[in-house]
């Protein structure tokens, strides 16, 4: 079975991260949201660390340079989600994309 249709473990992570822009010494922050998924429903270390980079990953991408300077990320949340495929997650979203689109 692949891992698109194994069920899975989901959890959705609210997080802050602070963080300065490249050449800027200004200290900012955002709320960014991530996704776990898992073959159990304990959230580990090893998990929280999964969405501290995940939650990084996010702040690179709509800041558009790897070059912003990560000073800390804190968990705010984590909300479980339930058990379902990939498939079952994703179910809907190319529908809302389109619809703000």
């Amino acid at each position: 079975m692949s891992k698109a249709n194994k069920p899975q473990h989901y959890h959705l992570v609210s997080g802050m991260v602070i963080f300065t822009r490249e050449g800027s010494e200004e200290i900012e922050q955002m709320n960014i949201n991530t996704t776990l998924t898992g073959d159990d429903r304990n959230v580990t270390a090893k998990h929280i660390g999964m969405a501290q980079q995940g939650i990084q990953m996010r702040l690179f991408e709509r800041m558009g340079s790897p070059n912003t300077q990560v000073h800390d990320v804190f968990i705010i949340g984590v909300s479980y989600l339930g058990v379902m495929t990939q498939a079952k997650f994703m179910e809907g979203v190319g529908e809302l994309q389109n619809a703000a689109g």
